[in-house]
C-alpha cells in the first residue's frame, strides 16, 4: 500500500468541502461551450419544444452526390459572391420518374452589408469553391420509404451563394475596404438562368413533363421570386418554335399559362431548340419556411423589414414587377417585394406553402430578438416556447394568427378547373378572390385567426372540395401550417412525419403529393402551440438534424 504524506492529506482534508465547488469550475466552460453550440445563428438549426414523445431515429440511405459546376456563367454574369460559377447536384430519376423533376434551391440567410458579404463569400455560402459533396435527405431522399413519391424522381439542389435569394442584380463588382484587390459579385439573379440552361442542355430537363420547383428557407423565398419566370421558361421551351407563327403561339401560350414572368432576367439566348412534340409540362411550386413577415418585433421595432430592406439596397435586388406596380413605387418601397406577402398574391403558378406558425429562426432573429427584450423570460421563450411564461406566449399567438391572416388571399384564391387542362385548352388559369370564408362545414379561417383553432385530433379545419377538379372552383393552391417551433421540414425527417409534424394524421410528404397530383384540396393549419403532439421536443430536434447535417456534407 503506497503511503500518503501527512501534508497530503491535510490539503485533501481542507479541499474536500469545497470539491463540488471545484468540479462545477472545471466543467463550467465545457458545460459553456455545449450550452453556446446549440445557439448559434445557424438557419439549419430549429428548436421546438420539448415534451414530445413522436421521434423515431431514422437512418439516412443514399450516396454523397458531388456537385456540379456551371461553367456557362452567361458571360461572366452568374457568379458566387467571390466570383466562382454556381453549382448544383443532380441525381437522375429512374423508370417512371425519368420525365419529373424536383429542383430545391438551398437556404442559408442573407447578407447585408460589403464586410457581411465578404464573410460570407469565404465559406459554402458565398463561393463554389467551399462546395463540398452533398447528401440527399428529405423531398430529395431516393428511399422510397422516406420519399414515397418522389424518390425515383431527377433531383437537383441549387447551392446558394449569393446572399440574396439568387436575386442579386449589380453588374460591377464591389471592392472590399481594407482588402487589396478584393471585389466581391452581387449577381445572383443571373444564377437560375444558367442553371437552368445547364439543365436543358445537359440533362433534358426540356423533356419534363412533371416539375416541382422549390426551397427551404432564403431558398423557399427565391423559389417564389423566381416561381412565374421558371412556369414560363419551362412552358416555352417545351413546345416547338420553327417559324415566327409557332413563336407567337409559343407566346400566347405562354400568356395563356398565367405564368407571367419576374423581374429576373431571361435565360440565355443560347438554350437550344425545343423538342418535336409539345406537351405543356405541369409546373408547381413549393416554399419550405420562406413566409417571412414585415412585422414588429416584440419591442415594436421592424428587424425583418431592417434586414431586408438593406440587402435589397445593397445588392439591388430584382423583385417581383408586378409588385412594383401593384404599389405604384419604384423606389421608395421596393423592399416590400422581397416579403412573400406583398407579391405571392400576384403570382399564377399554383404553389404549396409549408411554413411552421412558431417558425424558430424568426422567433430568434427577428420576433423576439435580445435588443427589444423588456424582460429576461424573453430569452427563456425564444429557445423553448413549452417553457416562456404565459403573458408572454400571447405575443407568440399573435403572430401565428398574422400569418395565419396573410396567407388568407391565396386560401381564397380559385380556379375553376386544374391548371394542366386550361394549359391545354388554350385558356388563361385567372385566379380570382372568392368572396366566402374558404371551406365547408367548418367556422373557415376567421375562427382561427380570432380564436386561436386548426387541425385537432385528425380533423381538417378547412375542408375544401374533393375529387376531381372538373368545372369546380378549387384552391389550387397547397397549405402545411404547422404550429411547432422549428424551421423547415422538407429536408429532414419530418418530411416524412417520423421526427416531425402530422397535421389531420397526415406527414408534410403527404400533403405535397396530394396537392401537387390534384387529388384533393390541402389547407392544413394547426392549432395554437402545445397542442400537437407529433412536434418534436428541442433535444431530439438538434440531435437529428446534427446527425443527418453531418450526413449531408
Amino acid at each position: 500500500m503506497v503511503a500518503i504524506s501527512p501534508a497530503i492529506r491535510l490539503a485533501v482534508s481542507r479541499i474536500r468541502p469545497f470539491s463540488r465547488q471545484i468540479t462545477l469550475a472545471v466543467a463550467f466552460p465545457f458545460i459553456w461551450m455545449l450550452v453556446s453550440s446549440t445557439r448559434r445563428d445557424d438557419l439549419a438549426s430549429s428548436f421546438p419544444f420539448s415534451g414530445s414523445t413522436h421521434y423515431k431515429p431514422v437512418p439516412i440511405p443514399g450516396p454523397k452526390i458531388p456537385v456540379t459546376i456551371v461553367n456557362d456563367t452567361l458571360g461572366g454574369l452568374a457568379v458566387c459572391l467571390d466570383g466562382s460559377p454556381p453549382g448544383f447536384h443532380f441525381q437522375a430519376g429512374t423508370g417512371d420518374g425519368a420525365s419529373k423533376w424536383v429542383i430545391f434551391l438551398e437556404g442559408g440567410a442573407w447578407c447585408d452589408s460589403i464586410q457581411d458579404c465578404h464573410n460570407r463569400s469565404l465559406t459554402k455560402l458565398g463561393s463554389s469553391n467551399q462546395m463540398q459533396p452533398y447528401k440527399f435527405i428529405g423531398i430529395l431522399s431516393p428511399d422510397p420509404e422516406i420519399n414515397p413519391e418522389f424518390f425515383s424522381w431527377n433531383r437537383v439542389v441549387v447551392r446558394y451563394c449569393d446572399g440574396a435569394s439568387f436575386s442579386g442584380n449589380k453588374n460591377s463588382p464591389i471592392k472590399v475596404p481594407g482588402q487589396n484587390s478584393t471585389f466581391i459579385f452581387f449577381r445572383g439573379s443571373h444564377i437560375m438562368p444558367a442553371v437552368v440552361n445547364h439543365l436543358l442542355q445537359h440533362h433534358n430537363l426540356r423533356a419534363a413533363s412533371h416539375v416541382l420547383f422549390g426551397g427551404g428557407s432564403a431558398g423557399a423565398l427565391a423559389a417564389f421570386l423566381h416561381c412565374d419566370w421558371f412556369a414560363k421558361t419551362m412552358l416555352q421551351e417545351s413546345q416547338p418554335v420553327t417559324s415566327p407563327s409557332d413563336a407567337a403561339a409559343a407566346a400566347a401560350n405562354g400568356a395563356a399559362s398565367g405564368a407571367a414572368a419576374a423581374s429576373s432576367p431571361s435565360p440565355s439566348s443560347s438554350l437550344s431548340s425545343p423538342s418535336s412534340s409539345f406537351s405543356p409540362p405541369v409546373v408547381k411550386c413549393m416554399g419550405d419556411g420562406g413566409i417571412f413577415l414585415d412585422t414588429k418585433d416584440v419591442g415594436g421595432q421592424h428587424e425583418m423589414r431592417k434586414l431586408f430592406s438593406a440587402v435589397v439596397r445593397l445588392q439591388n435586388v430584382s423583385v417581383h414587377q408586378g409588385c412594383l406596380e401593384h404599389l405604384k413605387s419604384q423606389t421608395a418601397e421596393r423592399w416590400k417585394c422581397f416579403f412573400p406577402e406583398y407579391f405571392l398574391p400576384l403570382l399564377h403558378t399554383p404553389l404549396f406553402i409549408g411554413n411552421t406558425l412558431y417558425d424558430s429562426w424568426q422567433m430568434n432573429y427577428s420576433f423576439a430578438v435580445p435588443a427589444s427584450f423588456q424582460s429576461k423570460d424573453w430569452d427563456q421563450c425564444r429557445w423553448s416556447l413549452a417553457d416562456c411564461p404565459w403573458n408572454l406566449l400571447r405575443k407568440f399567438h399573435t403572430y401565428r394568427a398574422e400569418m395565419v391572416k396573410k396567407l388568407q388571399p391565396l386560401m381564397q384564391a380559385r380556379v375553376s378547373a386544374s391548371v394542366p387542362s386550361l394549359r391545354q385548352a388554350g385558356q388563361e388559369p385567372g385566379l380570382e378572390q372568392a368572396g366566402q370564408e374558404p371551406g365547408s362545414g367548418s367556422r373557415g379561417l376567421k375562427g382561427w385567426i380570432q380564436g386561436g383553432e386548426g387541425v385537432r385530433g385528425g380533423k381538417e379545419a378547412l375542408s375544401g372540395e374533393q375529387g376531381g377538379l372538373g368545372s369546380v372552383k378549387r384552391c389550387p393552391h397547397g397549405f402545411f401550417l404547422a404550429s411547432c417551433h422549428m424551421h423547415t421540414m422538407a429536408l429532414w425527417a419530418s418530411w416524412h412525419g417520423l421526427q416531425g409534424p402530422l397535421l389531420s394524421d397526415q406527414s408534410m410528404a403527404q400533403a405535397v403529393a396530394d396537392w401537387f397530383f390534384e387529388r384533393k384540396e390541402v389547407r392544413l393549419v394547426d392549432e395554437i402551440f402545445g397542442r400537437n403532439p407529433s412536434c418534436p421536443s428541442s433535444s431530439q430536434r438538434r440531435q437529428s438534424k446534427a446527425k443527418q447535417r453531418s450526413n449531408a456534407g
